[in-house]
């Protein structure tokens, strides 16, 4: 591995343990904007959402970080739900 890959490996790896990202399923959409969540960090509520996540529904899985602070974050859908058959 070339010093460059060996430092690119670090920052993400460095990154990842400081913003981890995680993957959850919306379970709640609240009047304020914004959404209860499941996932394996078990079950979060009140999670604020980033404008880029402007058409929440339930049953959405989305993308998850979890900030130093503690506060949580939603950042975008993952992935559609499955079609009604």
């Amino acid at each position: 591995m070339s010093h460059a890959d060996a430092l690119q490996a670090a920052v993400e790896k460095m990154l990842a343990d400081r913003f981890p990202l995680r993957q959850a399923n919306v379970t709640k959409v609240n009047a304020d904007g914004t959404v209860d969540l499941a996932g394996a960090e078990g079950d979060i509520t009140e999670v604020p959402c980033a404008s880029s996540y402007a058409s929440r529904a339930v049953g959405h899985k989305v993308i998850v970080v979890r900030f130093p602070s503690g506060n949580w974050e939603v950042l975008a859908r993952s992935e559609s739900p499955d079609p009604t058959p």
